[in-house]
C-alpha cells in the first residue's frame, strides 16, 4: 500500500512516515558522505583547500552533511560543498515535510493550482536564467528556485500517482520506446538561447508523459530486471558520482584522459557495479535494521482493525 494512503488510513502516523523517509535515503547517503569526506581530508592534508576553510569547519562540514544539513562556509557559495548534489536531497526532504503537514488540505483540485502556479515559476526561471539549473547556492534567488524545483517535482508527483490508473487506459507501449524518447530528451544538443525553453518542455511536459507511458508499458521478464537494477542504481550513483570522479581523478588522471572517452564509460559502469554492490549489502540491511530499531507499529491502528474486525 502506498504512503499516501497508509497515511489516509492511519496505518502509518506522521513520525513514521517522516522516519521511513529518512531511512529510505540515509544508507546510500551516509556512504556517499564517507567518500566526498575520504576525498576532502586528502586534500585538506595535501594543503588543498586550506585557504577555503580550516579545520574547525572541515569538521563542521562533515557533521552536518552527515544530518542533512548545508554548511555556510564564506567564500564557498555551495550549500553542500562536500558533495555538491547533497542541496536536492536537503529540498526533497524539506518539500516531503511540507506535503505531509498539508495533505489533508492537498486536494486534486488544490494540487492542479498548486503544480501550474510552480510551472510559472519555472518558466520565468527559465526566461530570466536560460535554464532551469538553480538551487545549488547560498544566494537567495536560488534558494527560492530551488523551492520551486522540489515543489513542482514533488507535487505533480503526487497528483500523478493519484490519477495515473485514470489515464492513457487503453494505451499500451513497450517500455524501450519509453527509455528511448527519454534518452534522446536528455541528449539534446546546446540550444542557446532555447535551452530554458527545452527545459521547461521537457520536465513539465515529457517527462510527466513518460512517467504515465511507462506505468501503462510492456515488458518482459529480461526487461524487468534490467529496468529494475536502472531503478536501483539512480539514486547511488547520484550520490557517488561526483566523490568517485574525484578520487579517481586525483590520482589517475593522466589514464583519465589518455582513455577518453572510454575511462568515462568505464566509471558510470564501475559505479553501477558499486552501487549494485552496497544495495545489497548495505542498504537493504541496513534500512531492515534502521526500520526495526526505530518505526514503531501504529498501535491506535492496529487496536481499531482489531475492534473492527
Amino acid at each position: 500500500m502506498p504512503n499516501e494512503a497508509k497515511l489516509d488510513s492511519g496505518q502509518l502516523s506522521l513520525q513514521n512516515f517522516i522516519l521511513v523517509r529518512l531511512i529510505r535515503l540515509y544508507p546510500m547517503y551516509f556512504l556517499s558522505v564517507i567518500f566526498a569526506a575520504t576525498i576532502f581530508i586528502l586534500d585538506y592534508l595535501g594543503g588543498r583547500n586550506r585557504d577555503l576553510l580550516n579545520t574547525h569547519q572541515l569538521i563542521e562540514l562533515i557533521a552536518l552533511s552527515l544530518i542533512f544539513l548545508p554548511t555556510y562556509i564564506p567564500g564557498i557559495i555551495y550549500l553542500f560543498p562536500l558533495n555538491i548534489p547533497y542541496w536536492s536531497i536537503f529540498y526533497e526532504l524539506i518539500m516531503n515535510l511540507v506535503y505531509v503537514f498539508t495533505r489533508e488540505k492537498l486536494k486534486n483540485n488544490v494540487l492542479i493550482i498548486l503544480v501550474i502556479s510552480l510551472s510559472c515559476l519555472l518558466a520565468l526561471m527559465a526566461y530570466f536564467r536560460g535554464d532551469i539549473s538553480a538551487g545549488l547556492t547560498w544566494k537567495l534567488t536560488s534558494i527560492l528556485s530551488a523551492l520551486v524545483r522540489s515543489g513542482f517535482g514533488i507535487f505533480l508527483g503526487v497528483y500523478l500517482f493519484r490519477i495515473h490508473k485514470r489515464l492513457l487506459i487503453n494505451l499500451s507501449i513497450s517500455s524501450w520506446m519509453v527509455i528511448l524518447i527519454m534518452a534522446i530528451s536528455l541528449m539534446a544538443p546546446d540550444l542557446g538561447r532555447l535551452n530554458g525553453l527545452f527545459d521547461l518542455f521537457a520536465v513539465t511536459l515529457i517527462f510527466p508523459l513518460l512517467i504515465l507511458l511507462g506505468v501503462r508499458s510492456k515488458h518482459g521478464l529480461i526487461a524487468d530486471l534490467i529496468l529494475k537494477k536502472l531503478g536501483v542504481v539512480s539514486y547511488p550513483m547520484y550520490l557517488l558520482h561526483i566523490p568517485v570522479s574525484l578520487i579517481i581523478y586525483r590520482y589517475a588522471s593522466d589514464l583519465v584522459e589518455i582513455y577518453a572517452p572510454y575511462s568515462g564509460v568505464g566509471l558510470v559502469l564501475g559505479l553501477m557495479i558499486l552501487s549494485l554492490l552496497a544495495e545489497k549489502y548495505l542498504d537493504i540491511p541496513a534500512r531492515r535494521f534502521l526500520t526495526k530499531c526505530f518505526v514503531k507499529p501504529n498501535l491506535k491502528y492496529n487496536q481499531k482493525n482489531a475492534v473492527a474486525s
